[in-house]
């Protein structure tokens, strides 16, 4: 039941971006790097580097009271509905559970992200009790990394136990919460692709939604990578293509006619190799005009693809920073197609402003009856 109205909460929610021109007088979505500290040492992301490379610039994180400032203070922040808490690892934060439950409370209608490595199962459960004593878990999805199955996925997480660690987390979150969305995050590397599939049945078997994305391959100021990484051969990305439209099939086969229209993640996971193959912007992008990015230090930019600074929201404060010349000049170069990008965390926002992906969706699933029908008709 509780599926279900999701899923027309999520309709109607869709409709109205669809019919409603992106403004940045309406923020829709907020994804906030709450630390750079980071307790892996991943494969396709350097930002546990960081603070390894130089330790000062940790002690430039914003505190409790100044995160609090910049949102209390804000008009253009009021009625944001969805953030997303990043790291880093966030629960390295000795006092993440208190940072989420501000916005917790000065948003008490918005839905809520929290994406973790899983690698501290103890210190995550702690935190969550408090979260949960005080949050309806319908309005937080919680992510945990797991990019293959055991040696794979400590592979590609630097850390020795790491699948072990993530289990663990997953299993303690869900018995503190057993209502609570468990999602799997698996990031697509030419070293763990062929578990794919694995992995999504590990996640079905358990009852745990999944997603999926190739890393990012261009320059990144956020997961600190510098210079082409894609190293991706021809023939393992078509393969990896196989295997990602083979998850697509899985998931639509649990979910209803509403559920395969309306969700935007298909059409996401659907494009994703092809971006890979030829990089290019597809659809019209609104990040930096409904959406930002909000680094540790106060900083806000337009995503966290895009090393464009807006300004400072703890120096100058949000709204002087989010209605400034700087940032008109920055949603006009995004408007124009001068940067282009395939990550769900920027991509999916605008692409539930387009109209395209439903009928995509649409046109796939009548597709699909048809020929299911004309087959059981040749059968029979």
């Amino acid at each position: 039941m509780r599926g279900n109205a999701s899923t027309i909460l999520k309709g109607f929610r869709l409709a109205s971006g669809i019919l409603t021109a992106p403004s940045p007088k309406k923020i829709k979505k907020l994804t906030f790097a709450v630390t750079y500290m980071c307790n892996c040492e991943c494969t396709m992301c350097h930002i546990w580097k960081k603070y390894r490379e130089n330790s000062a610039l940790q002690k430039g994180e914003m505190n409790l009271e100044q995160i609090e400032k910049i949102f209390l203070n804000s008009m253009a922040l009021r009625k944001v509905e969805k953030i997303s808490f990043i790291g880093g690892e966030p629960f390295l934060r000795k006092d993440f559970a208190e940072i989420f439950l501000f916005f917790s409370r000065h948003y008490p209608y918005s839905i809520f992200d929290i994406t973790t490595n899983g690698q501290n199962p103890a210190l995550i459960k702690e935190n969550m009790a408090k979260i949960f004593s005080a949050i309806d878990p319908s309005r937080l999805n919680f992510l945990v990394s797991l990019d293959g199955l055991r040696e794979t996925h400590d592979k590609v997480r630097g850390r020795a136990g790491a699948f072990e660690a993530a289990e663990e987390t997953l299993n303690q979150v869900r018995e503190l919460s057993p209502s609570v969305r468990l999602i799997i995050s698996f990031t697509l590397v030419p070293w763990n692709y062929r578990e794919l599939l694995e992995v999504y049945y590990y996640a079905q078997s358990r009852g745990f939604s999944m997603t999926m994305r190739f890393a990012e391959m261009n320059d990144s100021f956020y997961y600190g990578i510098h210079g082409p990484r894609n190293g991706w051969k021809v023939e393992e990305l078509s393969e990896a293509e196989r295997r990602v439209f083979k998850v697509i099939g899985e998931i639509q086969k649990r979910r209803g006619l509403l559920g395969k229209i309306v969700n935007s993640d298909i059409f996401f996971f659907e494009k994703m190799a092809d971006y890979m193959f030829l990089p290019r912007r597809t659809l019209n992008c609104y990040s930096g005009t409904h959406s930002f990015f909000m680094d540790p230090y106060g900083m806000v930019y337009p995503c966290l693809s895009l090393d464009r600074r807006i300004g400072s929201a703890l120096d100058n404060g949000f709204d002087s920073v989010w209605n400034s010349p700087k940032a008109a000049e920055i949603r006009k170069s995004i408007a124009k197609g001068n940067c282009h990008c395939w990550t769900d965390c920027e991509s999916l926002p605008s692409i539930q402003r387009h109209a395209k992906f439903i009928s995509s969706n649409l046109k796939k699933h009548i597709s699909r009856t048809f020929s299911f029908g004309s087959r059981k008709a040749r059968e029979r």
